[in-house]
């Protein structure tokens, strides 16, 4: 069986030298490699260019969809192996997936393997491995509904009469779409879990949320949560009770390290959401933007100007342009911790911290500009200052959708604090802990 794999990569210089090593130390060894480096800013072509490999460069980052099909169009072989920048093959990884090609034979279009955590280092690994793994468990090789798109090897023919990747899916999601129409054309597809790769990603805080965000965003975008008030308002409520949902898991199964994640999830995915209706509302990208500027004066005086005046949306302008995401940020952090002052006994050490988590996800403020912001939020969350916030008519702040999470948020505060009497003590005692090191990369060949 001759195989080209290629390898899709966008800024992964801290992963793809022991990606390569592991794909050219393969007990069976692909025929080529291509790696196909997305518009990268980082070294990673200096890296790439050390190996015997054949190196393909987008002159911008034209996302995930659109290099696999560059990958695909550009190899040379009947079969097409790939892996994701930040996964490290097992020695006999791809001998597993052509043992699987050669056991199942009739209408397999392709196969895909197990993905393993190689870290367990700090929670965030360990939540992202609970959360985000990309497997489907067990010992023998199944007929699946879809491939999970960071380890594979499909027939090429398949994927050509797939018409390929949709090139509008740029960060994930591709891999169930084809899949999909994989299977519509009457192809199988496998998982076989002894073909293993090791996942080397290693997360923060926001990295961490941001994927997982990412992760679920093509199936609300293609089932049109972000297209009127009445959808997002659903997604809304959906997160919501994820968090819910992740925090009861994480308590019975005294996870207590995850809590905090959890916690702040609700939040973050809140943010994301409003971010992104109100790009789309405003015909800007949706993916490629910078945070908000380090100043926050302005954002500030513009906010508490529209506060104070009692006037109808429309009758004044503001001074920034629209989507204007910090004022929407400010009033929702003012009304979040107004709650949280009310509806629990979490203290003003563990809310600051909250709240300088938060900003460090959706600004670019540091150290004292940070601290000093979270405290003003801090200062300034009473019941007729927040009030006033969420009632003021400024022409771009979301109130209809600050105020209905806010009822939710504290509806579900006070189930919570029913069913888990003791569960906002443990969530403030996971705040600042960590896991340590479990072995890292022991056992991985």
């Amino acid at each position: 069986m001759d195989i080209s794999l290629y390898i899709p990569c966008y800024n992964a210089s801290h992963y793809i030298d022991k990606v390569l090593d592991g794909v050219l130390n393969q007990n069976v060894k692909p025929k080529e490699v291509i790696v196909i480096d997305d518009g990268s800013k980082d070294n990673v072509t200096e890296i790439v260019s050390r190996y015997p490999v054949r190196l393909i460069k987008h002159e911008y980052n034209k996302g995930l969809g659109a290099s696999r099909n560059r990958a695909i169009k550009e190899s040379k072989y009947d079969f097409i192996a790939s892996l994701d920048a930040d996964c490290m093959p097992h020695r006999d990884w791809l001998k597993e997936l052509v043992e699987t090609f050669t056991l199942v034979r009739k209408n397999i279009g392709g196969v895909g393997g197990n993905l393993i955590e190689a870290f367990a280092v700090d929670r965030f690994d360990v939540w992202r491995s609970l959360r985000m793994h990309q497997d489907f468990g067990g010992r023998k090789i199944k007929k699946v509904k879809f491939i999970f798109g960071s380890n594979t090897l499909f027939r090429k023919e398949a994927l050509f009469r797939s018409s390929g990747y949709n090139e509008e899916l740029k960060t994930n999601y591709e891999d169930i779409d084809i899949s999909t129409r994989l299977r519509k054309l009457g192809y199988d597809l496998y998982f076989n879990p002894r073909a293993l790769a090791y996942h080397l990603r290693k997360d923060n805080l926001y990295t961490l949320l941001d994927s997982f965000w990412r992760w679920q965003f093509e199936y609300y975008y293609r089932n049109r949560y972000y297209n009127n008030k009445e959808s997002l308002i659903r997604k809304i409520k959906d997160s919501i009770w994820l968090a819910n949902r992740f925090l009861e898991e994480d308590l019975l199964r005294n996870n207590f390290s995850l809590l905090y994640i959890d916690f702040i999830m609700a939040f973050f995915l809140f943010l994301k959401d409003l971010q992104t209706f109100s790009r789309l509302e405003a015909k800007q990208d949706i993916f490629f933007y910078s945070p908000s500027a380090r100043n926050y004066y302005l954002p500030l005086l513009d906010l508490v100007f529209f506060s104070k005046y009692r006037v109808k949306k429309g009758q004044m302008l503001s001074l920034l342009k629209p989507p204007a995401f910090f004022q929407n940020l400010l009033v929702f952090l003012i009304t979040v911790v107004f709650i949280l002052k009310k509806q629990t006994l979490l203290s003003k050490q563990f809310i600051l911290q909250l709240l300088q988590d938060i900003l460090s996800g959706f600004t670019n403020l540091e150290g004292k500009d940070k601290e000093a912001l979270s405290f003003c939020i801090y200062r300034i969350s009473k019941n007729d200052i927040n009030k006033r916030y969420l009632d003021s008519q400024h022409p771009f702040v979301k109130n209809e959708f600050i105020k209905y999470f806010s009822q939710e948020y504290e509806r579900w505060l006070m189930y919570f604090k029913e069913g888990f009497p003791i569960a906002f003590k443990l969530i403030a005692t996971s705040q600042f802990v960590g896991i340590k090191n479990k072995g890292g990369y022991k056992g991985l060949s």
